[in-house]
């Protein structure tokens, strides 16, 4: 998955317009700003945590 992984370009993002994703363990979402490759990737994101959720 690639998302902003186009280093050479400029990218303004409104966080309030991303979707929360549910990452791999439960309780545990994200909004991707940026990602470039797989689940093990290097990725940018904004990270929001249940109560008495870990990752």
């Amino acid at each position: 998955m690639n998302i902003n992984a186009d280093y050479s370009t400029r990218v303004a993002i409104n966080h309030h317009d991303l979707p929360w994703i549910p990452s791999p363990e439960a309780g545990v979402d994200r909004c991707l700003l940026e990602r470039l490759g797989g689940e093990v990737a290097k990725a940018t994101s904004i990270v929001r945590y249940q109560p008495g959720s870990t990752f």
